[in-house]
């Protein structure tokens, strides 16, 4: 078995996974609230192709989506740290989020894009929902061969 919590103002997760068959897995979880982020942390959590697409959204929109993206990046970090013990720093992964106009539910499945060699023997799939005035993202990580 394998988890993950996480907590903030208002909303508290957790998660218990037990991955199928012998692939090294792991999960994370993160919950944050919307508007937590502000412009000026975008410079140290975002990549510049992040703030670009941060830029290009209204403020309702970029409000929703920073915390997302953000959110994403802890849940990732949570899910590869037990497979490979290694600080991960936030410039080093790279949400790709899709348009709010695309998906009215929020539930989107984003590109976790990174060059860190300690991911590459795993496959990473993430998630992130917006309910109320938060934002839950999860991420699983699997070895890509057992």
């Amino acid at each position: 078995l394998c988890g993950s919590i996480s907590h903030t103002g208002g909303l508290t997760a957790a998660v218990v996974w037990q991955p199928p068959g012998p692939a090294a897995s792991a999960i994370g979880i993160d919950v944050e609230r919307i508007g937590r982020l502000t412009p000026e942390t975008y410079e140290t959590v975002f990549t510049p192709g992040e703030r670009d697409a941060l830029r290009a959204l209204s403020e309702p929109e970029r409000e929703i989506y920073s915390t997302a993206m953000f959110s994403i990046k802890e849940a990732v970090y949570k899910a590869q740290y037990p497979l490979t013990g290694r600080y991960v720093d936030y410039d080093e992964i790279e949400i790709a989020l899709k348009s709010a106009r695309e998906h009215a539910t929020g539930e989107i499945m984003p590109s976790v894009r990174h060059q860190v060699d300690a991911f590459k023997p795993f496959g990473i799939a993430a998630f992130w929902h917006r309910t109320g005035g938060h934002v839950v993202a999860g991420a699983v990580m699997r070895a890509l061969r057992p």
